[in-house]
């Protein structure tokens, strides 16, 4: 067939291009995101959580969301309520947890990196009661979110494909919709 074969001669000059850094169409996509609202779900599962230290307790709930692509972060905001032997009532406050995101290929993780807790908030508790806390804040945070927060995890199938496509997770960004991961060629394969 003459229009199969010339179909042919003018594409096969193409097929180079195919294979170049940023054409994911032929080896599979060159990034992947993580919306937003996946992570909201991933961290919903992680929180509420009871962190109880004999003379104070702390319920923690989830917050908000807030992406910060100009930082390559994300912030969560979380809110408590705090009570103890030693306090008058139940005080409730917030602070925010920021991180950054980091790819864990043992279990084929996105894990919140370097965690820092920050804008500790405890309106109407006295002035000693807050600042014990805010001083108690980095502990309190690992304690209630652990080293390792999961944002999202690669399921079986997913990692198998990537495998068989000859790709591994790579970068991390953080952009306005969620969380925009670089797949790069695997050099173990």
């Amino acid at each position: 067939m003459p229009t199969r074969r010339l179909l042919l001669r003018t594409l096969a000059p193409l097929v180079p291009l195919l294979v170049l850094p940023g054409c994911g169409t032929l080896l599979g996509p060159d990034e992947v995101l993580i919306p937003r609202a996946q992570l909201e779900e991933a961290l919903a599962r992680q929180l509420p959580q009871h962190f109880s230290a004999g003379l104070f307790e702390l319920d923690a709930r989830l917050g908000r969301l807030q992406l910060l692509p100009q930082d390559n972060r994300v912030a969560v905001e979380v809110g408590f309520d705090t009570s103890g032997p030693l306090m008058p009532q139940v005080y409730t406050g917030r602070f925010d947890l920021v991180f950054g995101v980091r790819y864990e290929p043992s279990d084929r993780s996105l894990r919140a990196t370097q965690l820092q807790a920050r804008a500790f908030e405890l309106p109407g508790a006295p002035a000693g009661l807050a600042s014990g806390l805010e001083r108690a804040l980095p502990v309190i945070a690992r304690i209630l979110v652990g080293d390792d927060l999961v944002l999202h995890r690669l399921s079986a199938s997913q990692g198998e494909r990537l495998a068989r496509i000859g790709r591994r997770p790579d970068q991390i960004r953080v952009t306005p919709e969620g969380l925009l991961v670089k797949l790069v060629a695997d050099g173990t394969s």
